[in-house]
């Protein structure tokens, strides 16, 4: 079945919509919540698995981010990311992405020691195109989505799994991130 231009537009803004209202949720929960006398500043580094439909090449790559986040509150944080998804190549047709990302953090303590975190934010991708002698650089921003887990290991160090979604141009961009979070 082949997707209409105005089903994709309206899909495109659907996930804007949502992710504009969590953001505005979240946001409105942090003005309420009792704040920290001082934010605390994280860094993370993760190994992420991509996988982006609809390039000239299909695109599915292992690849490396880090993160500087301030937790304003226990249950609330700003990052911002970059990330390294890789490079895919396929004959003479090959594919490099990379992003920046600025998020909203949410978590909730659901077991001693183990946060469930949703994040909402914006990403914008750099993306590299070789096709035969022809090269391509195009960069998009959109808004993503995420859900993870987070499972303090230390005092100061968690382990972080987490799955973001994103619709970049016409592409489905998903994924998946494992690492560190080290907190100061």
């Amino acid at each position: 079945m082949v997707e209409s231009w105005r089903s994709k537009t309206m899909k495109k803004n659907l996930l804007k919509t949502i992710s504009l209202a969590a953001a505005a949720l979240v946001m409105s929960g942090q003005a309420q919540a009792q704040t920290q006398t001082q934010p605390t500043l994280y860094v993370s580094s993760h190994v992420n698995y991509t996988k982006v439909t609809d390039l000239p090449v299909n695109f599915t790559e292992v690849g490396v981010g880090t993160r500087l986040g301030a937790q304003v509150h226990k249950n609330f944080a700003a990052e911002l990311g970059y990330d390294d998804f890789g490079k895919q190549q396929s004959g003479a047709v090959g594919a490099k992405i990379r992003a920046l990302t600025l998020a909203g953090v949410a978590r909730v303590e659901v077991a001693p020691n183990t946060w469930v975190r949703g994040s909402v934010g914006m990403i914008r991708t750099k993306a590299n195109i070789v096709a035969g002698t022809q090269r391509i650089k195009r960069y998009e921003s959109e808004p993503f989505v995420g859900v993870g887990i987070e499972q303090v290991l230390r005092k100061n160090m968690s382990a972080v799994a987490e799955f973001r979604y994103a619709q970049i141009n016409q592409s489905n961009a998903r994924n998946a991130n494992l690492g560190l979070k080290f907190t100061f």
